[in-house]
């Protein structure tokens, strides 16, 4: 994966999970300021769960759990998981869900 983003596994691996067994329609690729506000959660409540729903749930059906962002931000998804909202982007072409930051809050700022 190139850039500033991690596979599924080198996620997964960073945050201590071991590997899926079920294989998902689509791969994950993580940013690395998504890598790091989520290493920044609290282990004990915020972000087990949010590792979860991105290896999870978000997986197996990005086009659902979250909502498009209009606007400026248009082609980018949010899902709320907790205090946390994971914004996206699904790339039906590769597969792949990018999930490009993790916030804390109702509202998103993501820049263009």
């Amino acid at each position: 994966v190139s850039g500033n983003f991690l596979s599924q596994g080198e996620f997964e691996q960073q945050m201590g999970i071991s590997s899926r067994t079920m294989p998902t329609r689509w791969r994950l690729v993580v940013s690395g300021p998504a890598r790091r506000a989520i290493l920044g959660l609290p282990a004990e409540t915020s972000r087990p769960r949010v590792v979860d729903f991105v290896t999870g749930d978000l997986l197996e059906s990005p086009g659902t759990v979250g909502v498009e962002l209009e606007g400026q931000l248009s082609r980018r998804y949010v899902a709320s998981v907790s205090d946390q909202r994971i914004v996206y982007r699904m790339d039906p072409t590769n597969r792949a869900v990018r999930v490009v930051d993790v916030q804390r809050g109702q509202r998103v700022f993501v820049s263009p």
